[in-house]
C-alpha cells in the first residue's frame, strides 16, 4: 500500500506565491466562451497555461489565440465530454504536448428550457444527463492519472450550481437534479483522490449573466414565468445582483491556487446570499 499522502504546509509561503499558478496546466472543459473562458483568463492570468477543451474547435481556437495576444499562454483542444473516446484522445493527446496536466475544470455543461416533468421525454433527460454527470465522471476519470503524478498536486474544480442546494425553479428539473448527482461527484472525487494527493472542491454560483442564460431567456420568453429573467429575483438577493462570469472565475482561481490547500470535497457558494433563505 502506498504511504498516505499528506496535504502541505504553505504557511511559509507569500499571498503572491500562494496565488501564482506558473508551471501549471488547467484544462477548461467549454473553455471556448462563457463562464469557463472568464475562468480560464483568469487561470493564464495567475500563471497557469490553459487549454480551452470545447467541442466548437474554431470558438477555442479563437479564444486562445485572443489570450495568447494578451501575454497569456493558452491553447486549445477538441473535446466532446460526452464521447469517451473524445475525452480520452483530448486528454492523453493534452499530457503528452504539455507534460502534465495539473488542474482540471469541469465546466462544459448543458442549461436547456426543458418542460414539466409530467412532459419529460427520456431523450431530453438524457441529453443533459450525459454531458452534465457523465462529461463530468469522463473527464475527471481520464484526468485522474495526471492529476495524481502533478508535481504541484492535482486539484479538480466542479461547476455545480445553488440549484443543488436549495428549491429551484419549475421546468429545470434535468438540469437541476443533474446538479445534485454533481455535488456527489464533488465529494467521492475528493474522498478517494485526496489519499493520493488531488483536491476536489466546487463552486455553485447562483444565476450568471452568461451566453446559456441569454440563450434561456430568449427560448423561454413565451412562458407565462420565462426562466432566465433574473430582476425580480436580483431584487430579492442580500447582494442585490446576480453573478457575473468573472465572479465565478475568482472562486475557482482561490480553490486551486495553494490558498486552498487544506480544503478539499466543499463546495464553495458564489451566490450573494440566494442559499440564506
Amino acid at each position: 500500500m502506498s504511504e498516505r499522502v499528506v496535504a502541505p504546509d504553505v504557511s511559509d509561503k507569500s499571498l503572491a506565491e500562494l496565488m501564482d499558478l506558473t508551471g501549471r496546466v488547467a484544462l477548461v472543459t467549454g473553455g471556448s466562451r462563457g463562464i469557463g473562458l472568464a475562468i480560464a483568463s483568469r487561470l493564464a492570468e495567475a500563471g497557469a497555461h490553459v487549454v480551452l477543451a470545447d467541442i466548437a474547435e474554431d470558438r477555442a481556437a479563437e479564444a486562445a489565440a485572443a489570450l495568447n495576444a494578451r501575454g497569456r499562454s493558452a491553447s486549445h483542444a477538441v473535446l466532446d465530454v460526452t464521447s469517451t473516446d473524445s475525452v480520452n484522445t483530448c486528454f492523453n493527446t493534452v499530457a503528452a504536448d504539455l507534460g502534465a496536466i495539473d488542474i482540471l475544470i469541469n465546466n462544459a455543461g448543458l442549461l436547456p428550457a426543458t418542460p414539466h416533468i409530467k412532459d419529460m421525454d427520456d431523450d431530453l433527460w438524457d441529453k443533459v444527463y450525459d454531458v452534465n454527470v457523465k462529461g463530468v465522471m469522463r473527464c475527471s476519470r481520464a484526468a485522474a492519472p495526471h492529476l495524481i503524478a502533478s508535481t504541484f498536486g492535482g486539484v479538480v474544480v466542479n461547476l455545480s450550481s445553488t440549484s443543488a442546494f436549495r428549491i429551484p425553479n419549475p421546468g429545470t428539473s434535468p438540469y437541476t437534479t443533474s446538479k445534485h448527482a454533481v455535488d456527489g461527484i464533488n465529494k467521492m472525487l475528493a474522498l478517494e483522490l485526496g489519499q493520493l494527493g488531488v483536491r476536489v472542491n466546487a463552486v455553485a454560483p447562483t444565476a450568471v449573466e452568461s451566453p446559456g442564460l441569454r440563450e434561456l431567456r430568449t427560448a423561454t420568453a413565451q412562458r407565462a414565468v420565462p426562466l432566465g429573467n433574473t430582476t425580480a429575483f436580483s431584487e430579492m438577493l442580500p447582494l442585490g445582483r446576480i453573478a457575473l462570469e468573472d465572479d465565478v472565475a475568482r472562486g475557482v482561481l482561490f480553490l486551486v491556487s495553494d490558498m486552498a490547500a487544506l480544503i478539499t470535497g466543499t463546495t464553495l457558494a458564489i451566490d450573494a446570499g440566494s442559499m440564506i433563505r
